[in-house]
């Protein structure tokens, strides 16, 4: 059950970047670091 969870996040998280890979071109490691912490 928790690996479908995780699973659905890294679709969506993947589906956002994606979508916004324009946007986030220029904050995209300000991105990345707001993630892992």
């Amino acid at each position: 059950m928790v690996g479908i969870i995780v699973a659905a996040l890294i679709k969506v998280i993947v589906y956002i970047k994606g979508k916004n890979a324009k946007k986030f071109r220029q904050g995209k490691e300000y991105g990345s670091a707001r993630w892992v912490a």
